[in-house]
């Protein structure tokens, strides 16, 4: 799987942030990180955890999933509807702490939704987010609790939830190698 996500998610971040009309340090701000890491992302030197990743993406109206779509490589031929994402392909999302896994987007921008597939998951709540659009959420392995709006849920194998993304929402891992695919729906 490739992890070389930093220049294309960087592109992908600092033109949102054009598109919105932010300067990067008020992005930063939003973001709660330094615009001094925030150019780093921009320019491809640092790479961002999810948890950091969901912040700067909120911070110039968009979706960590819509990010990693946007930085996504196109694999199909021109004039080809077919996008194949083989499982060695992808942009990778480095974990911001041992254990907390890789997360990679299984489309490209043009895909009209927003999917990422996520390996490994955090023992721990990490900070709640929200973003527009509709979420479904499938557990393929490990069991892992969801807090939404304030309720907590168990979810195991083949289990699946949807909610509204603009309602808080975080995850984290109870037990086994989790393995998850979301797909967000604008």
């Amino acid at each position: 799987m490739s992890t070389d996500a930093a220049a294309p998610l960087g592109a992908a971040i600092r033109r949102r942030r054009l598109a919105a009309g932010r300067s990067l340090r008020a992005a930063a701000r939003a973001a709660g990180v330094s615009p001094s890491f925030f150019s780093q992302v921009e320019n491809g030197i640092s790479r961002p955890g999810l948890e950091t990743l969901n912040r700067i993406a909120g911070s110039v109206g968009s979706t960590a999933q819509a990010l990693l779509a946007e930085a996504n490589a196109p694999t199909r031929s021109v004039g080809d509807s077919l996008l194949v994402v083989r499982a060695d392909v992808g942009l990778l999302v480095a974990a911001a702490h041992e254990g907390d896994g890789a997360v990679r987007s299984l489309v490209d921008a043009s895909a009209g939704f927003e999917a990422m597939e996520i390996r490994g998951a955090p023992d721990r709540f990490g900070e709640a987010y929200c973003h527009a659009g509709t979420d479904l959420l499938y557990v393929v392995t490990g069991e892992i609790e969801t807090e939404i709006g304030g309720k907590r849920r168990r979810l195991g194998p083949g289990d699946a939830i949807t909610y509204s993304g603009d309602r808080p929402h975080r995850t984290r891992r109870l037990s086994g190698d989790v393995h998850l695919i979301i797909v967000t729906v604008r």
